[in-house]
């Protein structure tokens, strides 16, 4: 039975209700759905009101400067979160809204001055406010990728930032790098580094599509994801004279650098490790560039094909008008070795594989003379080892996912095909500082070599030759 008091406008469902809370109480179901009052209504923070209810935990708050001084129902889990949080002297401060199902019918939210609360029966009650709400809120809330927040805005160890973690993804926010979303695999590996205080820093934007892969932006190094590349790659036999498999230390594996990363590292900068400049910076499969020789003037370039570019490896095919011959192939793959002292570090080794016809050559070079490829090849190892740790990506390759991958892998080819058993070529610094961005070249016919060659080096391209003619 419901008892009116006409003076103040009041009802008595256990306790006295009246004014804005009762006008909640009414809208929302009343007696039915509320129950009685187990408090009077009593004074709250910056001289609202509130009063508490026997069903499902439900209290009201008012306060005349929140919503236009409409009273709000907090209950449930969302109100014990709240709870945690202060009340409404936390920083969450008053209700604006009831309790809202969203539309998947599944879950709970209320909005606070100072943020939100979320419930669902997966993830439970979690806070989001401010930069971080704002972010969600513009990718769609928890209907949008991310779904449900799993956290509260929590803060990281270095006291600066902020970030919530959500079904499929984070946020993460700090004054200089606004608030960046992370989710999928590079979240995954973001995470396996050590987070924001890994070597990657915060995210200083979102994911974007790349050629090939998909990239997102960090204060100090960046990460691409690189999906799994299979492509024929290019076969033949190297143990003719004409060929050679030569294998090269570059550079000790560990969490960023394993073959199919530096592979793709060199394939998107690739002029800044070559030995020869001609190609540009990016390689893709079908490209022609010129690679420029020390006797340009007179041999022209040597033109060259991006024939394949696969995981760990990539080819070129020498084109007409080459010096070396038309019609050879080179192939360059990296490979995971064991160490030579302790088995249980692996380095990567890069592995030169050269073969074709020398009908046409007319001059000795790195695509047909094994000495000069010892060279040349040395020089672009000792490249990478110099500049790969300044480069600003880190590559998600498909050898960082399972532990095995280079072992199964080389497991379907005979060790001679990959090339683990050619010999390992280690020169000395000095040996390599006359090697310049230019193809060496060195005349079969006896005319003099040119002079940035080397004649102990010119001695051993004729010697080769001289052998291979035997």
């Amino acid at each position: 039975m419901t008892t009116v008091s006409p003076a103040q406008a009041a009802e008595f469902h256990g306790r006295w209700i009246n004014g804005r809370i009762l006008e909640a109480y009414n809208r929302l179901g009343g007696h039915r759905a509320i129950g009685d009052a187990t408090t009077d209504e009593l004074n709250a923070g910056r001289d609202g009101k509130f009063q508490v209810f026997d069903k499902t935990l439900n209290s009201i708050y008012w306060h005349p400067m929140v919503d236009n001084g409409v009273a709000h129902q907090v209950k449930g889990r969302i109100r014990d979160k709240w709870r945690d949080f202060g009340w409404e002297n936390g920083r969450l401060k008053y209700p604006t809204t009831d309790e809202i199902t969203p539309p998947d019918g599944t879950g709970r939210f209320s909005h606070f001055e100072g943020g939100s609360i979320y419930w669902h029966p997966q993830t439970g009650p979690a806070e989001i406010e401010g930069r971080i709400r704002d972010r969600w809120q513009e990718v769609g809330w928890e209907t949008g990728t991310l779904g449900y927040p799993t956290t509260d805005e929590m803060t990281p160890p270095d006291g600066i930032g902020k970030f919530n973690h959500f079904q499929n993804g984070s946020i993460y926010w700090t004054p200089d790098t606004c608030a960046q979303i992370v989710k999928g695999r590079i979240r995954d590996y973001w995470s396996s580094r050590g987070w924001e205080a890994g070597p990657h820093g915060y995210p200083i934007g979102e994911e974007y599509n790349v050629e090939g892969g998909v990239q997102q932006n960090f204060q100090n190094l960046n990460i691409q994801w690189v999906p799994s590349i299979s492509q024929q790659l290019p076969t033949g036999d190297h143990t003719v004279w004409d060929g050679y498999q030569l294998q090269y230390p570059v550079i000790a594996q560990d969490d960023r650098w394993t073959p199919n990363s530096v592979n793709r590292e060199v394939t998107e900068h690739f002029d800044a490790y070559f030995t020869f400049t001609g190609c540009g910076q990016k390689l893709r499969v079908g490209d022609r560039c010129d690679l420029k020789t020390v006797i340009d003037t007179i041999a022209g370039p040597a033109p060259i094909e991006v024939t394949s570019i696969s995981n760990d490896v990539f080819s070129f095919k020498s084109l007409e008008g080459h010096p070396e011959g038309a019609g050879r192939t080179i192939t360059f793959r990296f490979v995971s070795k064991p160490g030579d002292f302790d088995v249980s570090k692996k380095n990567v080794h890069l592995i030169v594989t050269a073969w074709g016809p020398t009908s046409k050559a007319s001059l000795a070079g790195p695509f047909n003379s094994q000495s000069l490829a010892r060279y040349s090849w040395g020089k672009f190892s000792r490249n990478l080892n110099e500049r790969i740790n300044n480069a600003g990506t880190d590559y998600l390759t498909e050898d960082k996912y399972v532990d095995s991958a280079r072992s199964r892998s080389m497991s379907t080819v005979p060790n001679d095909d990959i090339g683990l058993d050619s010999p390992v070529v280690k020169l000395p610094d000095e040996e390599l500082d006359w090697v310049s961005t230019s193809v060496p070249l060195v005349p079969l016919d006896g005319t003099p070599a040119p002079e940035e060659v080397p004649q102990h080096v010119v001695q051993e391209v004729l010697s080769e030759q001289k052998n291979s003619i035997q």
